[in-house]
């Protein structure tokens, strides 16, 4: 008890030590030429303490150090004892910390003083095993580097400094959950999240950076087979978290401070109270085909927000269902996407809208959505505005009761129609407008604001009267961004052969005899097209509809003559001899699907330049094919399609890989 004062100097112990008082002094004791195991006793601190042999030591109380711990050898085991350092490790890994899965022992490293904590390193597995682990250093440059495999099995305390340790550090073991709460620190690699029968409660604070990522299935991922227990992102630096693969939470998701951005993956809660909170300033970004799913009980007349918006504005929806008790279970999708189609004459309007989806069957249902925007989002005077619902070519209109500068509200009406059993989309605009659906396939591609390339291919190959015709027809309409993909020397060319390979690249768009919806189609459905001959074919994953490889953005736009189905890519007839298409039948891509890459055989492809697209046309990877057979790795891309896009001065060719 009381205060041990070494000054300069250090006390070697071969037998046990208790310290029940503190321990000052720039020296140290060493434990040290014993001829069994070392017991550390007592409540007090050390300021320096030395494991110097083989023998070993274990924790018989809770062991505290100031100073700097040295492990030069022997195994220091805590038995669900605490290790509480608040200076740094020293040693060269030829002493170790010891810690089974059965023991609830922790591991806590504090200081003010900022540098490095030093070195941690522990035993072998399964002696590996931190129960909680909490890094609180603060000061500059506060970092501790793991230099061994380590796990953590129920809990990491990131407050504060960065943690590097390679490839070193396991998340998750065994239990019910695991908590990563991770505050004003930084994980400098990722770590590995284990495959375990739990789930994973994340939290997100000021500083934070995780990858930059929320992932699913790999290294430095959550596991696809798991679920998130929870959400909490509170960070105002590092203020962007990106979701790197689909996953489901089980409980609340709270946004404080930072975004969530979705990309083309889903968010999923299966949390049926309110459970999802944001602001103007954190909330979930639906910047790409990725929506934010909640599930909805049976019979249920509760009110379900979604905070979600685009990557400027906050865009929170609620909906309040009135009248449910006819519907089952199920779950109800949201994304925010840019301007709402087909305005019309209408004065005042949202440059934005709201899409919805619905896997719910039964019949119609009441509810009344909430909608708030940002001032700026509005063209015109935000007071007009009413609640607009897109089905799927004609704008209905509902007065709201409430409409503030920000908010409209639907109370004394409501809506007894599914929310998008026909594809309905939500916007704001001012009555009347009533647009009125198009006579022909043609009338639409003409008066479309996205489509001036193909109106202009049209004319130039003489299909505008035929698409003016009886029909029926489906025609996909590939946008002014996708022709934008295609070489210009190609477009070039087909314009040079309008009624040859032009208009060859056109019919491939145009299905004749049939108005198909999208509700219609079906997962590897065969449909030949207006070329003769050539067939295209339906992929359906999940909620994507692709046709080929063009992934279906807008669907189900109705004509009297047939359907237009918006497509975000040129279809390619698989034709060697076409000169949008010049390597078609000699390229070999395996394996398809891939894991961690495939290998592109083209002799002709030599010296060409390739192109990897996410399916919304994304450029992710590019460069050279130098040789007959080319591996191209996955690399840190994340689970899904891609398009692999090979191409030289005198034509180009497509194909579809899937990276699982």
């Amino acid at each position: 008890a009381g205060t041990l004062n070494v000054g300069n100097f250090n006390i070697s112990v071969s037998g046990n030590s208790t310290m029940s008082g503190t321990q000052t002094g720039e020296g140290k004791i060493i434990l040290s030429g014993g001829s069994s195991e070392h017991s550390l006793l007592g409540t007090g601190s050390y300021t320096n303490l030395e494991l110097n042999d083989s023998q070993g030591a274990s924790l018989g109380a809770n062991l505290s150090v100031n100073g700097t711990l040295t492990l030069s050898q022997g195994t220091l085991k805590t038995l669900s004892r605490s290790i509480t350092l608040n200076g740094s490790f020293a040693g060269s890994g030829a002493g170790v910390i010891s810690t089974s899965p059965t023991e609830s022992g922790d591991i806590i490293i504090g200081g003010t003083n900022g540098g490095s904590a030093g070195t941690l390193y522990m035993a072998a597995s399964p002696n590996n095993a931190i129960r909680r682990f909490t890094f609180n250093r603060t000061g500059n440059g506060a970092t501790l580097t793991i230099g061994n495999e380590t796990r953590i099995r129920e809990q990491l305390n990131l407050i504060n400094g960065s943690i590097s340790h390679g490839t070193n550090l396991t998340l998750g073991i065994t239990t019910n959950i695991l908590t990563a709460k991770i505050v004003n620190g930084t994980l400098i690699t990722p770590p590995i999240f284990n495959s375990f029968t739990g789930a994973y409660r994340l939290e997100y604070g000021d500083g934070t950076l995780l990858s930059n990522s929320i992932t699913t299935g790999t290294q430095g991922e959550i596991p696809s087979s798991n679920t998130v227990e929870r959400i909490i992102l509170n960070n105002n630096t590092q203020n962007t978290i990106t979701l790197g693969a689909s996953i489901t939470v089980t409980g609340t998701i709270t946004f404080t401070n930072g975004k969530l951005i979705l990309n083309d993956k889903d968010l999923t809660t299966t949390y049926t109270g309110t459970g999802v909170t944001g602001n103007v300033n954190s909330y979930i970004v639906t910047n790409g085909t990725g929506q934010f799913f909640r599930n909805i009980p049976a019979a249920n007349t509760g009110n379900f927000n979604f905070p979600v918006g685009t990557e400027d504005y906050h865009s929170l929806v609620n909906i309040n269902f009135i009248d449910n008790s006819n519907m089952s279970a199920g779950k109800i999708g949201a994304r925010v996407v840019g301007s709402a189609p087909l305005v019309g004459e209408t004065v005042s309007y949202l440059n934005k809208h709201w899409i919805f989806t619905d896997d719910r069957t039964g019949t119609a249902y009441t509810y009344r959505p909430t909608f708030t925007f940002n001032n700026a989002e509005v063209t015109g005077t935000p007071s007009q505005l009413m609640v607009g619902r897109f089905e799927p070519t004609v704008w209905n209109v509902f007065p709201p009761s409430t409409v503030t500068a920000t908010t409209l509200t639907m109370q004394t009406g409501s809506i007894t129609v599914p929310l998008n059993g026909d594809g309905v989309l939500f916007s704001g605009l001012s009555e009347p407008i009533g647009v009125t659906p198009p006579a022909t396939v043609w009338e639409i591609i003409r008066d479309s604001e996205v489509h001036n390339t193909l109106e202009s291919l049209v004319l130039a190959a003489g299909l505008d009267g035929a698409l003016e015709g009886q029909g029926p027809f489906t025609v996909f309409a590939p946008t002014d961004a996708a022709f934008a993909n295609v070489p210009q020397e190609i477009l070039d060319a087909l314009a040079a052969d309008p009624q040859g390979a032009l208009a060859d690249v056109l019919k491939y768009h145009v299905v004749a005899g049939t108005a198909a919806l999208s509700n219609s189609l079906t997962n590897g459905q065969v449909i030949a097209t207006l070329l003769t001959g050539k067939s295209v074919t339906v992929n359906i994953i999940g909620t994507n509809i692709l046709i080929n490889d063009a992934l279906v953005t807008i669907a189900d736009i109705i004509a009297d003559n047939g359907i237009v189905h918006v497509i975000n890519a040129v279809l390619i007839p698989e034709d060697e001899t076409s000169v949008n298409n010049l390597f078609s039948n000699k390229i070999n891509i395996y394996p398809n699907p891939a894991k961690e890459g495939f290998f592109i055989d083209c002799i002709e492809c030599v010296n060409t330049t390739y192109e990897l697209m996410t399916i919304d046309g994304k450029v992710v990877r590019s460069g050279r094919l130098i040789n007959e057979r080319e591996q191209i790795s996955k690399g840190d891309l994340s689970a899904g399609i891609y398009l692999v896009k090979i191409f030289n001065e005198k034509g180009f060719s497509s194909r579809k890989v899937i990276f699982e």
